[in-house]
């Protein structure tokens, strides 16, 4: 279920498909589910309409996280490392990521189904 919405300055355009995969890869291995039940955007915005906190770099990166509630504190801990650890090849340091994390319980989300009728895994 997760949805994960990246939102860089101009530098991420070279966020490609493949750091992309990888980015779902590290959120399934962060909460052990398959990254098949997942969707990722990433929103690159003009330089000029972008403020970032004051503390950190031009390659300041906002993560956000719709997930099924529940997930323990380690798991979250887990989700931000497993982000750090993609983001650091495009030379993204841990305080240039902001992690906000929604949680939704499952009758709040429809995917192929109305709201709160049961989730059923297709094989």
């Amino acid at each position: 279920m997760p949805s994960i919405r990246i939102t860089t300055g101009d530098w991420g355009k070279q966020l490609g498909q493949q750091s992309l995969v990888r980015v779902r890869a590290a959120l399934a291995d962060a909460l052990d589910m398959d990254p098949a039940d997942q969707d990722l955007v990433v929103h690159s915005v003009d330089d000029n309409h972008w403020i970032n906190p004051d503390a950190t770099s031009r390659l300041f990166t906002r993560i956000e996280v719709t997930m099924w509630q529940g997930q323990n504190l380690a798991a979250k801990q887990r989700l931000f490392d497993a982000f750090a650890g993609v983001l650091e090849a495009h030379h993204v340091r841990p305080n240039d990521i902001k992690l906000i994390i929604y949680e939704v319980p499952p009758e709040n989300v429809g995917l192929g189904r109305r709201p709160g009728e049961p989730v059923t895994r297709s094989p």
